[in-house]
């Protein structure tokens, strides 16, 4: 059905394969991200990270690129939190949790994060107002190319395969963290990352 010769048909099957070339193209970035994440575990360990700063440094380049939506940040701790994971893999941690929350927002463009501290761990939520996400599939979101239902269609769009999640499970096995989610059809999802912490830098 290429139809050269037809310029609607030649239209439909330009359309095709551009979308079919951006979907490989966002599938081996994807894959390289993945590929450099674990490459780096290594080369950084020992390394202590201001948690708080770096929330702050990633909603705030949020807050440029979606301007429409509010980021918003809540502690009850005054103080700095320091745990041991390489500065860059904890924003790309945040980020990951961060913009799941945009891309699967619907109606409501608010999306919260709250950094506490229970014992010896810090606790960072990242709740957004979104769709929510199945039982099911909540059973399979950390997996590699795994998408729910609702954003099977998205790729082109919304970018990303499946990967995002699987790479916060990357550093959070790295790091022996702890990540856990609930989430309501319909009402949003909340995402708990537990982090260990040490007291000074």
């Amino acid at each position: 059905r290429w139809g050269k010769d037809d310029p609607e048909v030649l239209c439909e099957s330009l359309d095709a394969a551009y979308h079919e070339a951006d979907r490989m193209s966002i599938m081996v970035n994807d894959m390289l991200d993945m590929i450099r994440v674990q490459g780096s575990f290594d080369l950084h360990k020992g390394e202590i990270t201001d948690l708080k700063q770096s929330i702050d440094l990633v909603l705030g380049n949020f807050r440029i690129l979606y301007p429409d939506f509010r980021f918003s940040l809540t502690s009850t701790i005054d103080d700095c939190i320091y745990a041991e994971i390489y500065k860059h893999h904890f924003e790309q941690a945040i980020l990951i949790l961060i913009d799941n929350g945009v891309k699967y927002s619907s109606g409501s463009r608010n999306i919260h994060v709250t950094l506490d501290v229970l014992g010896d761990d810090a606790l960072v939520k990242v709740r957004d107002e979104g769709e929510g996400i199945s039982q099911e599939d909540l059973n399979h979101i950390f997996e590699r190319f795994y998408r729910t239902d609702k954003s099977r269609n998205r790729v082109s769009t919304q970018g990303g395969l499946g990967i995002g999640l699987a790479i916060l499970k990357q550093i959070v096995d790295a790091y022996n963290l702890k990540v856990s989610v609930s989430s309501v059809v319909d009402e949003g999802t909340e995402f708990t990352l537990v982090i260990p912490r040490v007291m000074a830098k």
